[in-house]
C-alpha cells in the first residue's frame, strides 16, 4: 500500500513540475522593446567661433588736441549727423597744448600734431600761438547712428592719436569668424550659417557668408597658436538683441546632404573583437546581426549596413545574451 502512495506522490510531483516548468521558463525569457531605424537629412558641419560687429561705422578723428568742456553724449546714444557730442574748453585746450609741448617737445611724435600747429608752437608770444589755428568750439557727430565708443573725458586733454568716437549703423551687423586654415577650402560666399550667441540663452540666428579674407594670421588657441582666416557673414535678422562684441558659436554646413538611418545607442552593442552588432526581432526571437556604423549624433548613431530599413531592432540590446526567444514588453 505504501508503494502505491509513494508512486502516486511522485507522479503528482512530476505532473506538477511539468505544469510549473513552462511558467519558470517563460519567466527567464528577456522582455524587450523594439524600434526601427529613423531617417534624418544630414549635412557635415564645421564649428567655428567669432564675434558680432558692425558692417558700417564711422570714426570721428580730430585735427588738433582738445580739452572737452561738457560731454553731451555717451556710449549707446543714437545721434544724427552734426549733433554736438561735446563742447571744447578753448582756453583749457590752449594751456594744455602749450604745457604738453613744453614738457614733451623732445619726445613728441612728429605726426601727433599738424605742421601748422608745430610752427606756431615755436612762437615766443603765447597769445599769438593759436591765432593761426581754427580750434573747434564743438565736437560734432560725423554720421548718424549709435555711439559705440567715446574717448572724450571732461577736462582731460585728448590727443588725436586714436578716434575720439565711433558711430555705428546698428541696423546691419555681421559676424567675424576665425576659421582654421585647413578648413577654409570648405567655405565659399553664399553659404548659410546658423549661430548662437553666448550672451543670449536659447536663441539661434542665421547669417550668410559674404567675404573670405585673402590673408591668414596667427591666433592664440589655448596654449599654442594656430593659423586662421577671417570669414565675414551678414546677419539676416538680429531680432534687436545682438550687440557688437558678442561672442558667437557658428555652424557652417558643407558637402552634399545625405539621409542617415539612425538607431539609439542602446540598440547597438560591440563584442570583444570590436565588431558592432544589433539584435533583430523576428517571430518572437532575437537574432544577432553584425552592422557597420557611421556618423555619431548626441543620442543616436547612423547604421550604414547590416539591417534593412523596416526591420525591427531590439532597443534594450544589453538585456539579450544570445539568440533565442524573447517577448515584447507590454504596459509601456
Amino acid at each position: 500500500m505504501k508503494k502505491y502512495i509513494i508512486l502516486l506522490a511522485v507522479t503528482v510531483g512530476i505532473i506538477g513540475g511539468m505544469l510549473i516548468f513552462p511558467e519558470v521558463a517563460e519567466a527567464k525569457v528577456p522582455e524587450v522593446q523594439v524600434v526601427t531605424m529613423q531617417d534624418l537629412p544630414y549635412t557635415e558641419t564645421l564649428i567655428v567661433s567669432g564675434t558680432v560687429e558692425e558692417i558700417r561705422k564711422k570714426e570721428l578723428t580730430l585735427q588738433y588736441p582738445v580739452v572737452p568742456g561738457e560731454i553731451l553724449a555717451e556710449v549707446g546714444d543714437t545721434v544724427t549727423y552734426g549733433d554736438v557730442l561735446a563742447t571744447v574748453d578753448t582756453e583749457a585746450t590752449k594751456q594744455a597744448i602749450l604745457s604738453y609741448a613744453a614738457q614733451y617737445s623732445d619726445s613728441l611724435p612728429e605726426d601727433l600734431i599738424p605742421d601748422q600747429l608745430q610752427t606756431v608752437l615755436a612762437a615766443v608770444d603765447g597769445d599769438q600761438v593759436f591765432e593761426a589755428l581754427e580750434l573747434p568750439t564743438e565736437i560734432l557727430a560725423p554720421a548718424s547712428g549709435t555711439i559705440t565708443s567715446l574717448s572724450l573725458h571732461q577736462g582731460e586733454l585728448f590727443l588725436p592719436q586714436t578716434a575720439a568716437a565711433t558711430i555705428s549703423y546698428m541696423d546691419s551687423l555681421q559676424l567675424r569668424l576665425s576659421v582654421p586654415e585647413k578648413d577654409i577650402s570648405l567655405i565659399s560666399p553664399g553659404q548659410q550659417i546658423l549661430f548662437t550667441a553666448t550672451a543670449i540663452e536659447g536663441g539661434t540666428f542665421a547669417a550668410t557668408v559674404r567675404r573670405i579674407s585673402p590673408t591668414a594670421y596667427q591666433q592664440l588657441n589655448g596654449l599654442s597658436y594656430e593659423t586662421v582666416v577671417d570669414v565675414l557673414a551678414t546677419v539676416e535678422d538680429d531680432f534687436d538683441v545682438l550687440r557688437p562684441g558678442y561672442s558667437v558659436r557658428a555652424e557652417i554646413a558643407y558637402g552634399e546632404e545625405e539621409i542617415l538611418h539612425l538607431l539609439p545607442y542602446e540598440a547597438v552593442l560591440q563584442d570583444a573583437a570590436g565588431q558592432e552588432y544589433v539584435y533583430v526581432y523576428r517571430e518572437g526571437k532575437a537574432w544577432r546581426r553584425d552592422v557597420e556604423t557611421g556618423v555619431e549624433l548626441s543620442t543616436s548613431v547612423a547604421v550604414t549596413s547590416g539591417i534593412g530599413a523596416y526591420e525591427k531592432v531590439i532597443l534594450n540590446a544589453a538585456d539579450v545574451k544570445a539568440d533565442g526567444a524573447v517577448k515584447i514588453r507590454t504596459g509601456e
